[in-house]
């Protein structure tokens, strides 16, 4: 009698389904675990950074700042100690010590740094027409360090990357981190912003008695760069329009008097 094998009803080492389906449902769980782990990371973070001495907060941007390259501007100075001057006594900022300075850098920005360090790149001050619109971008990042907006920040972008390291290997790691903080860290990021913007500006009434120059900056750089708003669902910042609109809507409700400006000299003085 000759032997004819018979194929196997059902064998758990071959799938039945087609391969494709399972690389999908593969890729999915995959994805599913990092979003699951990034937003695990988020909350750790924004948990641990409540209790982080503002000595070790110092100690770190010693470490991250001291070999930056910054100027010293006195119109920055002066704009920042006069916000200073504004800080309520029970908030943290009233107890922490900020410098601010510039880096050489034709970007439009300006970024808050672990240990009271705001650095503005020199692209940004050739955009600004008002002492006003330069310290509602100052008091805007000075929301950042009353929000520990830039602890947090930092905190998952290394949480998550060290966490995805584990699991993936480095290769794969370093680009996954790159994407995940792009547009998973995107809307949390826009919501610190829309907070900094509101800071920043009840900061400016403070120290200015008017909400002058408070929108002025955003609506310059907005018409230069016109964007529609999807390329805005993966942006950390909030679309222009919008950015323009809550503050103007938020200076009518408050009844806070719109004045006349302080114009920012081209260079500083000697």
């Amino acid at each position: 009698m000759k032997f004819k094998p018979r194929p196997l009803a059902r064998n758990v080492n071959v799938s039945q389904g087609s391969r494709l389906w399972d690389l999908c449902l593969l890729l999915s769980g995959m994805v599913a675990g990092l979003v699951l782990l990034f937003i695990l990371a988020g909350f750790f973070v924004d948990s641990l950074v409540k209790f982080i001495p503002p000595s070790y907060e110092d100690l770190l941007g010693h470490h991250l700042t001291n070999n930056l390259d910054l100027s010293e501007d006195p119109r920055l100075d002066h704009i920042l100690q006069r916000l200073e001057g504004e800080f309520a006594p029970d908030e943290a900022n009233h107890t922490r010590h900020f410098r601010i300075g510039i880096i050489d850098r034709e970007e439009i920005n300006a970024v808050a740094l672990p240990g009271g360090t705001i650095v503005v790149f020199s692209g940004l001050l050739k955009e600004v027409a008002s002492e006003n619109e330069l310290a509602m971008i100052v008091g805007h990042e000075l929301g950042h360090f009353a929000h520990q907006d830039h602890l947090t920040r930092l905190g998952r972008v290394l949480l998550f990357g060290i966490a995805s390291r584990l699991v993936l290997g480095e290769a794969i790691s370093s680009r996954l981190t790159a994407f995940f903080t792009r547009t998973l860290h995107a809307s949390y990021s826009r919501r610190q912003e829309t907070a900094a913007d509101l800071y920043g500006l009840s900061l400016l009434v403070k120290a200015y008695g008017h909400a002058g120059g408070a929108v002025d900056f955003f609506i310059r750089i907005a018409e230069r760069r016109r964007s529609g708003r999807l390329a805005h669902l993966v942006a950390s910042h909030p679309h222009p329009e919008d950015r323009i609109e809550i503050l103007k809507k938020t200076i009518q409700a408050k009844g806070w008097p719109v004045s006349s400006k302080i114009a920012l000299p081209e260079t500083p003085p000697p």
